[in-house]
């Protein structure tokens, strides 16, 4: 592409694994919750892009699960956008 400059400030490594997240957003006044699934695309020590069927949008705040046995901590993070792509959402997390 010409005439494009890259942005990112860390350098994005593949990354391929399943995860599973749950969020909460407010509905015409109440709150869900929702759990769901993705599969991550890339990642930096700041954050990562992930595949998933539901309808994140920017800003929702996501409590990640990687279910690995070598950490199985969760971590938070922020989307900050969202494309639509083959049917499903493609999404920029950034770690809180």
């Amino acid at each position: 592409m010409t005439g494009y400059t890259e942005k990112r400030r860390h350098i994005r490594q593949p990354q391929v694994k399943e995860l599973s997240y749950t969020l909460s957003y407010l509905d015409i006044r109440e709150l869900k919750t929702v759990s769901g699934k993705a599969t991550t695309i890339d990642a930096t020590d700041k954050g990562i892009s992930i595949y998933t069927d539901f309808p994140v949008e920017k800003g929702h705040v996501l409590v990640l699960n990687t279910h690995s046995p070598a950490n199985n901590d969760r971590c938070i993070a922020v989307v900050r956008w969202v494309d639509r792509e083959d049917g499903r959402y493609k999404a920029g997390l950034e770690f809180v």
